[in-house]
């Protein structure tokens, strides 16, 4: 049986957070809704973790020998990450796949910002460096 870990990742905003996952995994649609009472994770066996989640991506959306990916909120407001260590490391929900949805959190979270003032946002490639930079356009 594969160990729940919690992934060391902090995110605030819902709307973002479930954007940034649908940039990275599009079929996975119909599967994110928010809980105001989280609820158990399920292993591959589908047997019920004691973790629990807000969020929560079932297996069956990931893979017939994964475990649910979930997100937690805590007393603070901040949205924890909790994927099992199978996944992590077999699935392709480890440390990569962490910092390119912290990458495309950050971009969805200022885009809405930057929305509401009239601006629009984009992710281009820096010619120079070659790394990602965003293009805010429009001023308000």
């Amino acid at each position: 049986m594969s160990m729940y870990v919690t992934v060391n990742v902090q995110f605030k905003d819902i709307l973002a957070l479930q954007a940034a996952l649908l940039d990275l995994c599009p079929q996975w649609k119909d599967h994110l809704r928010w809980r105001d009472t989280p609820e158990h994770l399920h292993g591959y066996h589908g047997d019920a973790r004691e973790e629990v989640a807000n969020l929560i991506i079932p297996r069956s959306a990931i893979g017939s020998a994964s475990n649910d990916l979930g997100f937690v909120r805590d007393e603070h407001g901040q949205i924890t990450a909790i994927i099992s260590e199978y996944d992590q490391r077999s699935g392709g929900y480890g440390q990569p796949w962490v910092v390119s949805l912290k990458k495309h959190y950050a971009f969805r979270l200022v885009e809405r910002q930057q929305k509401a003032r009239g601006r629009t946002v984009r992710m281009e490639k820096n010619r120079q460096t070659g790394r990602d930079q965003l293009v805010i356009e429009g001023i308000r």
